[in-house]
């Protein structure tokens, strides 16, 4: 952030000036996918081998009841609690191992009411085919009316800026 000289008249003061720093072509693309995996109506988080959070978009981070950049760098023990964790752990360590886990799962929300929720966990792996860590994507089944088509709007979107 620049600071910018604050205008002598009474009104609105200009506090800074916010200049993102230029990022080069493989930056800029990594921003376009973050920013269209951010708008699609899912969760989405990527964990590490120590199921530590290296990234989760807005929707996973408003799911987990937490603040803008509060996920990242936490666990999902952390993040979750003891008592989920209990419950889910198992599922992500599956995913450790290698394979695709699908769990469809009802809990309370915390507005009371009953919530249900499709959770696909995908091994992510390095170049070498070890497993480094798992994508996890929830889909939260209460906006089920029009789901499908803003989702398979949103993976069109970002399948095409994939294969750029």
């Amino acid at each position: 952030m620049t600071s910018e000289p604050a205008p002598v008249s009474p009104g609105p003061r200009l506090i800074g000036v916010y200049r993102p720093r230029p990022v080069g072509p493989g930056e800029a693309r990594e921003h376009r996918l973050l920013s269209m995996i951010d708008s699609l109506p899912v969760m989405v988080a990527v964990l590490d081998s120590d199921l530590r959070h290296e990234y989760a978009n807005r929707q996973y981070e408003e799911w987990m009841d937490c603040a803008s950049g509060q996920v990242r760098h936490r666990t999902l023990r952390e993040v979750i609690g003891e008592v989920q964790f209990d419950t889910i752990g198992a599922w992500y360590r599956s995913a450790l191992t290698g394979q695709v886990v699908c769990i469809e799962r009802s809990r309370r929300a915390a507005d009371g009411g009953e919530c249900h929720a499709l959770l696909h966990l995908v091994p992510r792996r390095t170049s070498s085919g070890e497993v480094d860590g798992v994508f996890a994507v929830l889909v939260d089944m209460r906006h089920g009316h029009g789901l499908h088509q803003r989702l398979r709007i949103g993976m069109q979107r970002l399948f095409q800026e994939l294969r750029r």
